[in-house]
C-alpha cells in the first residue's frame, strides 16, 4: 500500500465517521446534506443541462419502476400539453404507454420490473403483469434470435427493435425502450461493437 492510497483511505474513513456521528442511515424519503451534494455532483457530471432532477432508489427494481413511471408521465404530460381531445382522436388510450424490452432481460422482482423482464422467471407473475409491454430480440450474435450467422448478425436485432417501435405506433404509442446495455443475469452478454 502506498502513501497516497493510505491517505485516501484515512480521508474516506474520516468522512464516514463524521457522517455516522450525525445520522447513520436514512431512506431515500428524507433529504440530507450528503444526498444533496451527491445529487448536485451527478447533475454536474452527467450529460445535458445541469438543471436536472436526481432521484435515488433503494434498488435496481425500484429504479426501473421509477423510470417506467417517469417515461409514461412525461408522455402523458406531453399529450395533455398539446390539448388532447378524445372525441377528435383515433386513439384507444390517451397517451403513449407501451414499453419495449428484450427477451433475455431481467429488471427486478417488483410488478413493473418483472413485467418488463423478458426472462422466463417472469412467468410466475404473468397473470398480474403490467399491460403494454412488448419483447424483442437481444443483440446476441452467438445465438442470433433472427437466425443469422455471427458475421451477419451485427445490429440486426437493434434494427428489429427499431421496427418494433414503428409497428407498435412510434412515439404516438411507445413511451420507452428499456435495455440492459450488457445483459447481466442471463449470461453476461455484451452487444456487438456496432
Amino acid at each position: 500500500m502506498n502513501v497516497s492510497t493510505l491517505a485516501f483511505d484515512i480521508q474516506v474513513l474520516q468522512t464516514m465517521r463524521e457522517q455516522m456521528e450525525k445520522v447513520v442511515y436514512l431512506t431515500d424519503d428524507f433529504s440530507t446534506e450528503p444526498t444533496a451534494k451527491l445529487a448536485q455532483k451527478l447533475a454536474e457530471i452527467s450529460p445535458g443541462s445541469i438543471n436536472k432532477r436526481v432521484w435515488f432508489a433503494q434498488s435496481g427494481a425500484a429504479a426501473v419502476e421509477g423510470a417506467i413511471k417517469g417515461a409514461r408521465l412525461y408522455k402523458y404530460n406531453q399529450v395533455m400539453k398539446e390539448g388532447f381531445a378524445p372525441e377528435a382522436e383515433n386513439q384507444s388510450y390517451p397517451y403513449p404507454y407501451k414499453i419495449i424490452s428484450r427477451y433475455r432481460s431481467w429488471h427486478g422482482a417488483t410488478t413493473a420490473a418483472t413485467s418488463v423482464s423478458g426472462d422466463p422467471r417472469r412467468w410466475f407473475q404473468e397473470p398480474f403483469v403490467m399491460p403494454g409491454v412488448f419483447f424483442g430480440p437481444d443483440s446476441y450474435c452467438y445465438r442470433c434470435a433472427l437466425g443469422l450467422d455471427r458475421d451477419n448478425c451485427g445490429i440486426a436485432c437493434a434494427n428489429y427493435i427499431d421496427q418494433m417501435i414503428e409497428f407498435e405506433g412510434g412515439s404516438d404509442k411507445v413511451a420507452a425502450v428499456i435495455v440492459e446495455p450488457i445483459v447481466g443475469s442471463n449470461g453476461i452478454i455484451p452487444p456487438p461493437a456496432e
